[in-house]
């Protein structure tokens, strides 16, 4: 099972593997979100600057990529300490941050 750390800022949200590589060019989707990248076929960033909607999760379920089983690190901003840990997909981080957005 992979690990994706999520990140909640003020007015944007990330979701991405650990030590993700802002400059990995990669294949970017046709997915819900503002920016998903992917590599072989899985999602290794999603990015956006709103509060994931109803819309934004029902249309990620139609996406296969969003369905993968992981474990999600909800991780401080500043210095990486970890506020929550849960296991599910992609659609449930985008749920999670939906509820944790502010």
């Amino acid at each position: 099972m992979r690990e994706i750390d999520i990140f909640i800022y003020l007015v944007e949200w990330v979701i991405c593997e650990p030590n993700f590589d802002e400059d990995y060019e990669g294949n970017t989707s046709k997915n819900p979100a503002a920016i998903t990248k992917l590599r072989d076929n899985k999602i290794i960033l999603v990015f956006d600057t709103f509060e994931p909607s109803d819309k934004l999760i029902k249309e990620a379920e139609g996406y296969d990529t969003f369905h993968e089983k992981c474990k999600f690190y909800h991780k401080e901003v500043e210095n990486e300490k970890i506020i929550n840990t849960f296991e599910g997909t992609f659609i449930d981080a985008l749920k999670y941050i939906q509820k944790n957005f502010k």
